[in-house]
C-alpha cells in the first residue's frame, strides 16, 4: 500500500498570489492524488472483500455444513432420539449465530461511522 496520505498540505492563503499555470500544477497534482487515493481504496475494498468470503466459508459455511449433517442424522434416527439431536442442532445454531455476528460486526468498523467518504480518505 503506498503512503500516499502523509504529504503535507498546502496552504490557501497564498492562492491568490499564484499564477493560473501555478494553480493548474496544483490542481493537477491534487487530482492525481485524489486518483491515487481512490485506487488505493479500491484495492483496500477488493482485499476485505475477500477476506470476509474466506471468514463466512471457514466459519459459518462449515457450521451450516455440521448442521446439515445433524438435521440429516436426525431424520434417520428412531423418535426417542430426536430430542439429543433438536438439542444439538440448536447449540449449532447458536455458535452459527455468534460467527455470523462476529463477521458482520467486523465489516463496519467504529470510526467510520457518521463519516463521509471525503473524512474517510482524509483519515486514510
Amino acid at each position: 500500500m503506498t503512503n500516499t496520505h502523509t504529504a503535507p498540505r498546502e496552504r490557501t492563503q497564498d492562492w491568490p498570489e499564484m499564477t493560473p499555470s501555478a494553480l493548474e500544477g496544483r490542481l493537477y497534482t491534487a487530482e492525481a492524488r485524489i486518483r491515487a487515493l481512490e485506487t488505493e481504496l479500491a484495492g483496500a475494498v477488493q482485499r476485505e472483500r475477500g477476506r470476509i468470503g474466506r471468514e463466512l466459508h471457514d466459519g459459518v459455511g462449515q457450521q451450516l455444513t455440521a448442521l446439515q449433517f445433524a438435521a440429516r442424522a436426525a431424520l434417520e434416527e428412531p423418535a426417542g432420539d430426536w430430542r439429543r439431536r433438536v438439542a444439538e442442532i440448536s447449540g449449532l445454531l447458536e455458535e452459527t449465530g455468534a460467527e455470523l455476528r462476529q463477521t458482520v460486526s467486523g465489516l463496519s468498523p467504529w470510526w467510520i461511522d457518521g463519516y463521509t467518504l471525503r473524512l474517510a480518505l482524509h483519515k486514510l
